[in-house]
């Protein structure tokens, strides 16, 4: 099997639930997150998935963490992954943006 590179988003958050925008805010995963990173987990499996790379911030680390439990692989962590920074829009909804 040749080299391929496989994307995930995080699971969901609250801020995600309630439409809040994240950037660079270090948001917990909710507990349907942690439901969907697990289903995640179980859908890679098989999948020849060596080696997983995730943001530092939690939501996505915990989300590859979760996934990597289940495929037995390590999680490494690279800041530079991070969500685009939103500067005074991070927290708000988008109404609120507008």
């Amino acid at each position: 099997m040749g080299r391929r590179l496989i994307l995930i988003r995080h699971g969901q958050t609250v801020y995600n639930a309630t439409g809040r925008m994240q950037g660079h805010l270090d948001t917990a995963l909710s507990n349907e997150g942690e439901k969907q990173a697990e289903a995640a987990g179980r859908l890679l499996k098989n999948q020849g998935i060596t080696r997983i790379l995730a943001s530092d911030l939690s939501r996505a680390r915990v989300t590859a963490e979760l996934v990597g439990k289940q495929l037995g692989v390590d999680v490494e962590v690279d800041a530079r992954l991070r969500e685009t920074h939103l500067g005074k829009w991070q927290g708000m909804t988008s109404a609120e943006v507008d």
